[in-house]
């Protein structure tokens, strides 16, 4: 998911640089305010840089998947269902306004999906189906959006494990409890919750950090899971292409 990932690395590489530059504006009481308004807008911009990669991610992942031109038995069925589910939700959120995308391609695609001649098209997603989140991105948004392309358990997935650890705290692992307290910070800031301590620049600029390594580890679960789909269905050609010429 090379352009997503590109796009949100550049983006929030941009916005730690310019809390590097408040940052250096010293610790004097007439600039804490720009640094408290500065703190609480990272938060926000933060959180609105990683559900814009994880829809922009998923998509890029569908098209990919679209454009392998394989057959419907090399496409995990979980992925079928979400097509099905979420391509009148992505419907609605096109004509409420709420997704930005073109309307009459997506009813195009759906309805190529149950074309079966094989001669004339392989089987298509409707990119925009797996963009749809419920919620801001924290652990559960997470989980499911993987869920829905068939890969359960993600934050067990080995990748997750090679960058973060396998430390529990509980029901909880260390990547679940970041992102968790992320969003819930992001959550208070947000709706304008009284009493909450305003991050410092530092404390923002470790949880950038964090966000960063966790949409590359992300980004390597979607990438390993392309290359999966088309071990299997090339598995398949050559082992045909065999029995074809003996």
């Amino acid at each position: 998911m090379r352009a997503s990932y590109d796009s949100f690395i550049g983006e929030i590489s941009n916005l730690n640089s310019l809390l590097d530059r408040v940052e250096e504006l010293g610790s004097s009481p007439q600039y804490l305010p720009i640094k408290a308004i500065s703190s609480k807008s990272a938060i926000i911009m933060s959180s609105g840089l990683l559900e814009k990669y994880m829809k922009e991610s998923f998509m890029e992942f569908i098209e990919q998947i679209n454009e392998m031109n394989i057959s419907e038995e090399y496409i995990d069925d979980k992925m079928w269902k979400t097509n099905r589910k979420n391509t009148l939700k992505a419907l609605e959120y096109i004509d409420g306004k709420k997704l930005e995308a073109d309307y009459e391609k997506v009813v195009f695609v759906y309805s190529e999906s149950f074309r079966k001649n094989e001669k004339l098209n392989k089987p298509l997603l409707v990119k925009e189906a797996f963009s749809i989140t419920n919620a801001n991105p924290g652990p559960e948004t997470v989980k499911n959006m993987f869920s829905n392309i068939g890969i359960s358990k993600i934050f067990e997935n080995t990748f997750f494990q090679l960058e973060f650890g396998n430390e529990k705290f509980g029901d909880e692992t260390r990547v679940t409890r970041t992102l968790k307290s992320f969003i819930e910070l992001r959550n208070c800031i947000a709706h304008g919750y009284s009493g909450i301590p305003i991050p410092s620049i530092q404390e923002v600029q470790e949880y950038i950090k964090f966000l960063m390594k966790f949409v590359y580890t992300m980004n390597e679960v979607l990438n390993q899971r392309l290359l999966i789909v088309q071990a299997s269905h090339y598995k398949d050609c050559f082992k045909a292409l065999d029995l074809f010429c003996k």
